[in-house]
């Protein structure tokens, strides 16, 4: 399978900008961030891009000979041997498709060493004076949850005040509409392997939907969900108030990639999800 999946022409796929964007972000628009590549014309034109696939060139060419050996190998099982002419007609077309392949997870990987880098300006720390820094979301139990070593994480029951489930149904009417508008795809689109991504499927359908919506997409069809995420973007400036140890930064970019785990209810997909239809989050 690995074999077939790197002869599947992924390499010319990428060299169409609404196809390299399809494959790279699972989304025929434009990346909200800037600073990712729009087409592959653009990411070879960027040094830090260059730079990486440079340097991924020895795994790329050990894997491009690796799948041309067994490509070899199974055909001579049946009998048919490959001649030198076809071997080196097929050998470029083979490493095309192995550079192919490493260029969703090398995009993925640069793009965390910028942020990380970005992490280290002091204009980019959520401010603990914001307006968000005084929502006071967090309660003490949580916050000493969170600064335990031990545990490094923290729960909070009722984030939305939601003790009557009225933010449930509203979120959960916000998700079928963003469902319906087909702004919500089967599968994790961060975290998709690379197979995933050229045949466009996703290994657990029905259980989980993702999607970005941009802020103003929010702001204009899904009022709940909006609430949601401009709490969960206040939270860094509160926590750098209470806790300025951790120095945390504030939410960059116009888009939010949002999950839907569970059934929505009434649609196609919703068939193995029977036994579980409330439990969306």
């Amino acid at each position: 399978a690995e074999n077939e999946a790197l002869l599947d022409g992924l390499f010319a796929k990428l060299l169409r900008p609404e196809q390299f964007r399809r494959v790279v972000y699972r989304s025929d628009a434009l990346p909200a961030d800037p600073a990712m590549p729009r087409s592959f014309q653009e990411l070879m034109a960027d040094d830090r891009y260059v730079a990486a696939l440079e340097a991924l060139f020895p795994k790329i060419r050990a894997k491009a000979d690796s799948v041309l050996a067994n490509v070899k190998a199974k055909a001579a099982r049946d009998g048919q041997f490959m001649d030198e002419a076809t071997e080196r007609v097929l050998q470029p077309q083979v490493l095309n498709e192995a550079f192919a392949h490493q260029i969703v997870d090398m995009i993925n990987d640069v793009h965390r060493k910028h942020n990380a880098l970005l992490a280290c300006d002091e204009h980019l720390l959520a401010s603990p004076d914001a307006e968000e820094a005084d929502f006071d979301q967090v309660p003490p139990d949580a916050l000493a949850s969170l600064l335990d070593d031990s545990r490094a994480y923290a729960v909070i029951d009722h984030f939305l005040d939601d003790a009557d489930g009225e933010w449930q149904d509203l979120l959960r009417a916000d998700a079928l509409d963003a469902a319906a508008a087909g702004r919500l795809q089967l599968g994790d689109i961060a975290s998709a392997t690379r197979q995933e991504l050229v045949q466009g499927g996703a290994q657990d359908r029905g259980r989980l939907r993702s999607g970005w919506l941009t802020a103003a997409q929010l702001e204009q069809d899904y009022v709940a969900l909006q609430e949601l995420v401009s709490r969960l973007i206040a939270l860094p400036h509160e926590l750098n108030k209470k806790a300025p140890q951790l120095a945390l930064c504030k939410a960059l970019g116009s888009s939010a990639l949002v999950y839907v785990r569970g059934s929505l209810g009434g649609g196609d997909d919703d068939d193995n999800d029977n036994d579980n239809d409330n439990d969306n989050d």
